[in-house]
């Protein structure tokens, strides 16, 4: 910022200054962000199963910044192409809802008075209504016979998923005495995951050599994945 001060000076050598004028150069563009879907504020990248009608967030409220917030979809203007900026947030209910399965990245931008633009970084928004399914359990390990546990087995899903729990399985035993027990229920690289190890402990359990112990999904419980499809295999 600088400070001008006009000065005034006559031929009878008489002169005075102005009162100072502060003038400064505005380059700090309008803080503007996407946070919110359906109304609600989303972590991002978000699934969801449900129609989105509305995409909304944070706006910037600095002197000179526009009221008139531009939001884009994959880029490109939505419909309606704006909406307001009020007391620091912003909403545009869409004329033309997103359904069906699919992706897409949104953000918004807001101009001031100095000819800054503000950029919300891109988020990703994602639709999806197809339901995981289990696709396989099987025997971790290389060896199919073993005198000891515990035991596990990899459960293999369509697609990550969540809420994987012991009590969505059961143990099928041939030829043993004693109760095995499930012991744990773990998401490789951490939920959601396609890949689950369930364990087994087999404490106090014996067997002749023919005996077995397998594992069956009983129940699909709370199992869904991140956009909360329930899973469709209740039984395997």
């Amino acid at each position: 910022y600088y400070t001008v001060t006009a000065v005034y000076r006559s031929w009878t050598a008489t002169s005075a200054d102005s009162n100072p004028v502060s003038v400064g150069s505005d380059t700090t563009a309008p803080l503007v962000a996407v946070t919110t879907v359906n109304g609600s504020v989303r972590t991002f990248p978000f699934s969801t199963r449900s129609r989105v009608t509305s995409i909304g967030g944070t706006c910037g409220t600095a002197p000179g910044d526009s009221v008139t917030i531009s939001p884009l979809i994959d880029g490109a203007p939505t419909d309606p192409a704006t909406t307001s900026c009020t007391s620091g947030s912003w909403e545009l209910i869409l004329s033309s809802r997103l359904s069906g399965n699919g992706t897409w990245t949104l953000s918004a931008t807001q101009d001031d008075a100095a000819g800054n633009t503000g950029i919300a970084p891109e988020q990703t928004l994602s639709i999806d209504r197809t339901r995981p399914t289990l696709s396989s359990i099987e025997r971790a390990g290389s060896s199919e016979s073993v005198n000891a546990g515990p035991l596990s087995w990899n459960v293999v899903f369509s697609e990550p998923v969540l809420g994987v729990s012991t009590s969505n399985f059961g143990l099928a035993t041939s030829g043993v005495t004693g109760t095995p027990s499930l012991s744990s229920a773990e998401a490789a690289g951490g939920a959601p995951s396609t890949t689950w190890t369930v364990i087994a402990d087999l404490d106090g359990v014996t067997g002749a050599d023919a005996g077995s112990v397998g594992l069956d999904l009983t129940g699909r419980g709370s199992i869904t994945d991140p956009a909360n499809n329930r899973l469709r295999t209740s039984s395997f």
